[in-house]
């Protein structure tokens, strides 16, 4: 059982009802709190709530009365994940409670004093992931009729292991984190202890610590694993040396001190939940057993100390471990079955936009084609085809249920929609009606049909109606001689209509899919998107607070709001690239200077500092321009990069002759950068008088006319000497 507490803003509704106050009136109240956790802060931060508090001597006793039961337990609960074991009927340790399900039975002790009593308590996980796991294998299964047995893996792939090297984790459990990402780079594990470790490893204290770079450098014997003491070395020896694990400080209590099981539990419950009064006790008996054993009393003060430091960051090693299990499993899938595995995430995402875009990037940085979805082929989720191709799923587009889908896939039986019309004639409106034919053809459903989106959603509606009325004459068919009747139908063609524009037909994808399918605004970007943004957006998760960062992206919406306490205004954009999507706050000072920007739905270049306040991820906005602007003030130096090969006097004539149609005032350091037959790269810096001004047109022409060649531009200056 858990019990829910009275919290500020629901405690004073409670009171008010008992006190007959109008609910209009308390919600008016409660709404002065702003976003105050408790009365007294929104009677010190409120100036609103105060006053009224003040000034009303009814409002005042009804916050008064709600003061002293704030906190106090309201209703309760039920833990989301808790089984108690115990070794015999529970109604013998404690009294239950009958919960609300059938058969439910619930115990009176909230958690902490069932572990007083000696009892065990289970957490019981359900994780999308384990159902993305068998989606994925029954998937495997009916395209190659490979059985796999994820339960019985060889945990030394070194496959598996070279994926985790790559930081290549987007969908892998627990290990997707742009910080875990780059930990996995540094790290390059090569066996299945390694990824316990990681995920005990990346959390706040162990990263701030020092351990992580230990551990990567000691892994890689760029730094001196060394051992207290020689019986230390069967302990810490997976861990290069470090205290990582609760499990660790236990045996390490047993080994030295010749703690019991139980004392050795009590140190370690001691350590990690920082019980300073129980501390200097624990300590003394710790180095007095270890003496008696024989250790050295000095270098056994110097282990407690580490035991102490370590043991506050120390993870439970077999909750790492089944984590560590399933990330491995799920890397399995990824690094041998992409398609499937991939397939399967994005069917137990279908309602999280932001992670379907992102398994979308993935499947393109693996070659992977995500096909649009389409009336003849779809089904109800994401399927992968013959070619490993993934097939969109008709229920992820919105307005499109279940029910209709499946009586789709139904009719489908009866054969192929042979072209819109027949569509239209074979389904029914009371089943189909025009909101999902519309949502089928805005997402690209029907467009195999030989026709075209602007067509269909032009005539689809007098197309429902002629329809309609040849179904209700279809009576007065005559019948032939032998008694069968005869259907006499002129054969209906749908009219020329003009086809939409390409940003009409993505606007319709987001519309109906929430984001772009069959392009992308930022797509013609892309090349100078990477030059211009520090990094995209789905690796900005795990991102420490007030990073300075700079990103491209196309604002999806804006929504404006007033700052009570000065008049101004402020906003909270939706910012997109072709990874994901993240919230941008853009204050009033910023905002006045660039709303017209903002509103230009034009792409924008934005600087500013991350913000991951309760676990909110978000953007602080401080400077917005446009491409055009930041790709000048930005960019510090181009290089061209050529083979030697390549390299002549015709070459560099023309070469010559564009660079210096490209000059102006903010002219930028040029190098040419030539590569030789050993891979080795030699750097010219060119005199100042071949330097240009970078321009997105340079950027475009330079492609067309030299196709052998490169261009990178840099944001970092280049040092010129003299």
């Amino acid at each position: 059982i858990t019990f829910g507490a009275m919290k500020a803003k629901q405690v004073i509704k409670d009171v008010a009802r008992a006190m007959n106050k109008p609910f209009q009136e308390t919600n008016a109240l409660t709404k002065l709190m702003g976003n105050a956790k408790t009365i007294q802060e929104a009677l010190e931060k409120e100036d609103e709530f105060k006053k009224v508090y003040e000034s009303n001597s009814e409002i005042r006793e009804l916050i008064d009365f709600s003061r002293a039961l704030e906190e106090l337990p309201r209703h309760t609960s039920v833990h989301a994940a808790g089984i108690v074991i115990a070794d015999k009927p529970l109604v013998e340790y404690m009294p239950l409670h009958r919960g609300k399900s059938e058969g439910e039975r619930l115990t009176q002790f909230p958690m902490a004093y069932i572990d007083k009593m000696g009892l065990i308590k289970f957490d019981i996980l359900g994780i999308k992931t384990l159902t993305a796991i068998k989606d994925a294998i029954n998937r495997i299964y009916k395209r190659t009729g490979i059985k796999i047995d994820i339960e019985n893996l060889d945990l030394s792939d070194s496959k598996v292991y070279e994926l985790l090297g790559k930081g290549d984790t987007t969908g892998v459990f627990q290990l997707e984190s742009g910080g875990m990402k780059e930990l996995l780079r540094k790290l390059k594990p090569t066996f299945f202890e390694e990824i316990i470790a990681v995920n005990a490893l990346y959390r706040p204290g162990p990263l701030g610590s020092g351990m992580v770079e230990s551990f990567i450098l000691r892994k890689h014997g760029k730094e001196a694993i060394e051992y207290d003491f020689p019986e230390l070395k069967e302990i810490l020896q997976d861990t290069y040396g470090i205290v990582v694990y609760q499990e660790q400080v236990m045996q390490i209590a047993r080994k030295i001190g010749g703690f019991s099981r139980g004392e050795a539990d009590s140190l370690r419950k001691i350590i990690s939940k920082k019980e300073v009064s129980k501390l200097s006790k624990v300590k003394e008996e710790f180095i007095k057993k270890s003496v008696e054993r024989g250790f050295d009393k000095g270098k056994v003060e110097k282990l407690f100390d580490k035991i102490e430091k370590f043991g506050e960051y120390g993870f439970n090693k077999s909750h790492s471990a089944a984590y560590a299990l399933i990330a491995f499993q799920t890397a399995y899938l990824k690094a041998y079955y992409p398609a499937e595995f991939i397939a399967s995430l994005m069917t137990v995402e279908m309602d999280s936009t932001d992670r379907i875009v992102i398994y979308i990037n993935e499947c393109r940085n693996h070659g992977i084609e995500v096909l649009p979805p389409d009336i003849n082929e779809s089904d109800e989720s994401f399927t992968v085809t013959e070619k490993g191709e993934i097939r969109f799923g008709l229920t992820a587009i919105k307005n499109v249920g279940k029910a209709a889908v499946q009586y789709i896939i139904q009719e489908r039986k009866n054969g192929r929609f042979k072209d819109f019309v027949d569509f239209i004639k074979r389904i029914s409106t009371k089943k189909i009606n025009k909101s999902v034919i519309e949502s089928l053809i805005k997402s690209g459903a029907m467009d195999s049909l030989g026709g075209h989106r602007g067509q269909y959603l032009e005539q689809y509606e007098s197309l429902i109606e002629i329809l309609s009325a040849k179904k209700t004459k279809s009576k007065e068919n005559m019948m032939n001689i032998f008694g069968d009747i005869q259907v006499f139908e002129e054969k209906i063609e749908l009219a020329d209509s003009s086809r939409l524009s390409k940003s009409q037909i993505l606007s319709f994808e987001k519309e109906v899919l929430g984001f772009y399918l069959s392009g992308h605004p930022l797509i013609e970007y892309e090349d100078v998107i990477k030059n211009l943004s520090d990094i995209t957006i789905s690796r900005l998760h795990g991102f420490e607070n007030n990073k300075n960062v700079s990103l491209v992206g196309i604002v999806l919406n804006m929504q404006e709001k007033n700052i009570k306490k000065n008049g101004r205004k402020m906003a909270i954009l939706s910012l997109e690239d072709l990874t994901g999507n993240i919230e941008v706050v853009v204050y009033s000072e910023a905002y006045e200077k660039y709303k017209e920007l903002i509103k230009s739905e034009e792409p924008v270049y934005i600087k500013g500092t991350v913000s991951n306040e309760d676990n909110r991820l978000k953007i602080i906005a401080n400077v917005i321009m446009t491409i055009e602007e930041a790709w000048s003030k930005e960019i510090k130096a181009v290089k061209i990069i050529t083979h030697k090969n390549y390299v002549n006097e015709q070459v560099l004539k023309e070469l010559k002759s564009l660079i210096s149609s490209y000059k102006g005032v903010n002219n930028v350091p040029l190098t040419l950068a030539v590569q030789t037959e050993d891979n080795k790269e030699i750097d010219i810096l060119t005199p100042k008088a071949f330097w240009v001004e970078p321009s997105l047109s340079l950027h475009s022409s330079f492609k067309s006319c030299f196709p052998n060649m490169e261009l990178s531009f840099s944001k970092k200056e280049v040092i010129v000497n003299g």
